[in-house]
């Protein structure tokens, strides 16, 4: 597949049977290569500036960012766009991307400092929570009761969609924000979290159903930076790379213990794309190796040259 510009963003269905991807230069489109025909097509001219693109969790819809100005829904069935939200009442672009909720029909994204929650076939749009960062991503619990977000002074917060109660998580420091989220899964919910420091105990784990929280490795000393902790694509799983890499369970059990094998990565926005979807590989663009989870392994460079975009395929 040849696309003539540069490809910016890659995304591939859970189904694995279509990748959506950003193309341009100063300004950008979406298209869409269907895995099983072999098939291109395009849903955005590169007139825009569109990013970011996202699936539902059962396939049927796409969603991408135009730059603040607008996100724009597609149903993948009719390849028609289902709607368009456009930002208002701002002369800066204001609107955050696009978030899907995995056990309801439901998108969520920020407007004007606003979180909002719509159906996908569009209609009201009902307001939950204010005071909410469009900059930065929010998060849901898998059972969607709970969202975190960075609020307008970068402070991480957590929100109860059941009680309207709200809760700081971790301060900002001159308006940097310390508290970064790196999984929010299971049934409890768990909320892994980072929030910044000095000490060895940077990495916090926070029960949302009990408001409990504890350090995620409970006798460490030596500083971690966030970068070191990466998520798989079901925020299940957590990768931790320091010189060797371990993996644990968002529960805190570790799982493989790999202290002398060396793997680096480009931490980024669609870090978890690098773990493969069984969890037992993740790969490393900056070094073109692939990590084997299971024996500790290190493959040698998979391509001649370093890639500007990778994604497992299956």
């Amino acid at each position: 597949m040849d696309v003539g510009q540069p490809i910016l963003d890659l995304a591939l269905s859970p189904d694995k049977d279509k990748l959506a991807f950003t193309f341009g230069t100063e300004t950008t489109g979406l298209k869409v290569f269907g895995m099983k025909e072999g098939k291109t097509t395009e849903f955005i001219p590169a007139t825009e500036r569109i990013r970011y693109p996202v699936w539902s969790t059962d396939s049927i819809y796409l969603a991408a960012w135009n730059s603040g100005r607008s996100n724009i829904l597609f149903d993948m069935v009719t390849k028609r766009r289902q709607l368009e939200i456009e930002a208002s009442g701002s002369a800066e672009p204001n609107l955050g991307k696009i978030v899907f909720l995995s056990n309801q029909p439901k998108i969520s994204y920020v407007e004007n400092g606003s979180l909002y929650e719509m159906e996908y076939t569009g209609g009201k749009k009902v307001k939950i929570v204010d005071g909410v960062s469009p900059t930065s991503p929010h998060y849901y619990s898998m059972d969607s009761r709970f969202v975190v977000f960075h609020n307008s002074s970068n402070q991480l917060m957590l929100f109860n969609k059941s009680t309207g109660s709200i809760q700081m998580l971790a301060e900002s420091d001159s308006g940097n924000p310390f508290g970064r989220v790196v999984a929010f899964a299971g049934d409890k919910p768990t909320l892994v979290y980072y929030n910044g420091g000095s000490s060895g105990n940077q990495f916090y784990s926070y029960n949302a159903n009990n408001g409990s929280g504890e350090p995620f490795f409970k006798n460490r000393q030596t500083v971690l930076p966030f970068t070191s902790m990466l998520a798989n694509k079901s925020r299940q799983k957590l990768l931790v790379v320091e010189g060797g890499f371990d993996t644990y369970t968002v529960g805190g059990v570790r799982e493989a213990y790999c202290p002398y094998t060396q793997l680096s990565y480009d931490y980024g926005y669609f870090a978890p794309e690098l773990w493969s979807p069984d969890g037992q590989f993740v790969l490393s663009p900056k070094t073109a190796k692939i990590a084997g989870l299971n024996n500790c392994s290190l493959s040698g460079e998979f391509v001649s040259e370093i890639p500007d975009q990778v994604i497992w395929l299956k």
